[in-house]
């Protein structure tokens, strides 16, 4: 989980400040596709982040991890969250540049992204 959460910082942030928050939205709007998928995508972004801080400050995770009504086993989430930052990858890579983070901003008038193919979380 650490390594998941350094990995998107990586990805998703440019500069400091509330790095939580604005991975969280810029992950979701990059790789949601669309107004639903996104919400689910930031909840999905924050319990990864909780689960990394949990990880680095408490030295442990938890056996279960809840999001919305459904409770996956730890392994399951990390599996999600590594199929998301390798979508991430991919798709940064093809596009062959970082997306412009001041014009992919959440609440954007007009921006839709395009779809992802086989988001594993998009149900």
């Amino acid at each position: 989980m650490i390594d998941l959460g350094v990995a998107f910082e990586s990805l998703y942030l440019s500069r400091r400040g509330n790095k939580s928050q604005r991975s969280q939205k810029r992950a979701s709007r990059y790789l949601g596709i669309d107004k639903a998928n996104r919400n689910t995508l930031e909840k999905v972004f924050k319990k990864i982040y909780d689960l990394r801080s949990s990880a680095v400050h408490e030295g442990k995770l938890p056996p279960n991890v809840k999001i919305g009504g459904a409770c996956v086993p730890i392994s399951e989430f990390i599996k999600q969250a590594q199929d998301l930052s390798q979508q991430s990858i991919i798709k940064i890579v093809e596009a062959g540049e970082f997306p412009n983070w001041e014009t992919l901003n959440v609440g954007h008038v007009g921006h839709e992204p395009s779809p992802t193919e086989d988001m594993p979380l998009s149900r």
